[in-house]
C-alpha cells in the first residue's frame, strides 16, 4: 500500500470522494477540516489516496504541525476540538499495511510524531505495533426514533427538570443563523466567569465552527428563550449517524428555570427524529468518580477514546515513553504536566 497525495482537490469534489466510505465522519468533511484550519492556521492540511495493488483502498487526512524542532502530523491532533480522523475505508482495510505505509511516507517526510485516532484502530494491534496509548472518554446517550423510548431512559429527576423548564415558560427555538455565536458566547463567558476563570477558547473559535458547519447542515443550533429573551444555547455539530456536543451554556441567574436539561432533551429529540444513532456528550475527557451527571441523568455510558502516539526514531521514543511516566505521576499527585513536543 502507498499514500497518494491529493494536493489541489477541491473541498466539493473531497466531500463527493469520500460520502460512500463506511469509516466517513464529520471530522472527515472539509467544513470541520475548514473549521480546525481557521481556528489553527498554522497547520497544513495533508490527504492522501490509499493505494494498493492499483486499488483503492480509501482515504486519510491529517494536519501536519510544527511544535519546535519537531515536525508532527496528526489524525487527529491534539486540542483540536477533534474525537476522531485516521484512515476513512471500510472494514476490509488492512491496518497494518495501512500503518506500514503511513509510517513509510512519515520517515521519507522526516516527521517526528505520529497521532492517530479512530474506532477502526485496535488496541492491542497499535500497542504492538509500538505506540502509546493515550485513554480518555466521552459520554455516549443512545439516539431511538421513539422518543417514549429515550423519555423512560433518562432518570426520573430529570424529567421532572424537563417538565419545569416547559412549566416555567421556557421555549426551545432552533437557530439557522449567525445570531447563535454572540448568544452562545456571552453565556459561556457568564458560566465559566462564575467559576473563577477565563472563558475556555476565544469568540473566532466559536464562530468559525457555526460559519463552517451551518451552511452545509452540519449544525444544530438550540436558543432556550424565556420571556422573549435568549437565556441558554447549546451548539451540536452532526453527521448521518452521530451526534455531538461542542457546547452548552445559560445565564447563572437563569439556571433555577432548568434551561440545560431542556437543552439536551431537545437536541435527543432532534437526533431522534432524524435517524441518529448516538449522542456523545461530556467534553473533558475525564469521568468523575460520581460516575458523570450526564451517564446519571441521559442513561449515558463512558465510551473510551484511544489516542495513539508513535515517535518515528527510536530515542525519541524512549523520551516520549519517559514524559508519558512522568505525566500519569504528576497527574496522580495533581501537579501541572509541561506540554510534551506532541501537543
Amino acid at each position: 500500500m502507498k499514500l497518494e497525495p491529493l494536493t489541489g482537490i477541491q473541498d466539493i469534489e473531497w466531500d463527493r470522494t469520500i460520502a460512500g466510505w463506511q469509516g466517513k465522519l464529520i471530522f472527515h468533511h472539509s467544513a470541520w477540516l475548514k473549521f480546525m484550519k481557521a481556528n489553527r492556521p498554522d497547520l497544513r492540511l495533508m490527504r492522501f489516496r490509499l493505494i494498493n495493488d492499483n486499488k483503492i483502498k480509501g482515504y486519510f487526512v491529517g494536519f501536519l504541525n510544527k511544535k519546535g524542532p519537531f515536525l508532527i502530523i496528526g489524525s487527529p491532533l491534539y486540542g483540536c476540538f477533534t474525537d476522531f480522523m485516521g484512515p476513512i475505508s471500510d472494514n476490509s482495510l488492512e491496518v497494518e499495511t495501512f500503518l506500514k505505509a503511513l509510517e513509510s511516507w512519515c520517515r521519507k517526510e522526516r516527521v517526528h510524531f505520529l497521532q492517530l485516532g479512530h474506532p477502526i484502530l485496535s488496541e492491542k494491534e497499535m500497542c504492538r505495533k509500538g505506540y502509546v496509548v493515550n485513554r480518555m472518554s466521552v459520554y455516549n446517550v443512545p439516539l431511538s426514533s421513539s422518543e417514549n423510548t429515550m423519555w423512560q431512559h433518562i432518570t426520573g429527576k430529570c424529567r421532572n427538570r424537563i417538565r419545569k423548564g416547559y412549566k416555567n415558560g421556557l421555549r426551545v427555538e432552533l437557530c439557522n443563523d449567525m445570531s447563535i455565536v454572540e448568544d452562545y458566547y456571552a453565556q459561556h463567558t457568564d458560566v465559566f466567569a462564575h467559576q473563577g476563570l477565563p472563558p475556555k477558547y476565544p469568540i473566532k473559535t466559536v464562530n468559525s465552527l457555526v460559519h463552517n458547519l451551518m451552511p452545509a447542515g452540519m449544525l444544530l443550533a438550540i436558543r432556550i428563550r424565556y420571556k422573549g429573551q435568549s437565556i441558554a444555547t447549546g451548539l451540536f455539530p452532526h453527521d448521518n449517524r452521530y451526534l455531538y456536543s461542542f457546547g452548552i451554556a445559560a445565564w447563572t441567574k437563569y439556571r433555577h428555570l432548568c434551561p440545560n436539561e431542556l437543552l439536551y432533551w431537545s437536541a435527543m429529540q432532534w437526533g431522534g427524529n432524524q435517524g441518529l444513532q448516538s449522542f456523545y456528550i461530556g467534553g473533558k475527557y475525564r469521568q468523575p468518580t460520581t460516575g458523570g451527571v450526564f451517564k446519571k441523568n441521559f442513561n449515558g455510558e463512558v465510551v473510551p477514546v484511544l489516542r495513539y502516539v508513535k515517535a518515528m526514531s527510536p530515542l525519541l521514543r524512549m523520551a516520549y515513553r519517559s514524559y508519558c511516566i512522568l505525566r500519569d505521576m504528576r497527574t496522580r499527585s495533581k501537579e501541572p504536566v509541561p506540554i510534551p513536543p506532541t501537543g
